[in-house]
């Protein structure tokens, strides 16, 4: 996978946490950015989390928009302190 992957699979993992309700949330894209086929190119977007599909909507494009299936991980908020 590419920097550009991995950056998008972490901020959706970190958008799609908190899905007990259908939330949208704005995103920003600094660089053209692949989701699932297609290249994205900079811009403002919509990310909205639909069962195990994330739809990406550029609100500026005349709404155009693109699916691709994400994985939702629960992860342990729990921060350990070591006392030092």
């Amino acid at each position: 996978m590419t920097k550009r992957s991995l950056l998008l699979l972490g901020v959706l993992a970190m958008v799609t946490l908190p899905i007990a309700s259908a939330k949208s949330y704005d995103i920003a894209f600094s660089s053209a950015t692949m989701v699932g086929n297609t290249q994205l190119p900079v811009g403002e977007y919509t990310l909205k989390v639909e069962g195990p599909n994330a739809v990406i909507t550029n609100d500026v494009d005349n709404y155009k928009s693109v699916t691709a299936p994400v994985k939702i991980e629960n992860v342990d908020k729990k921060v350990r302190r070591d006392s030092g």
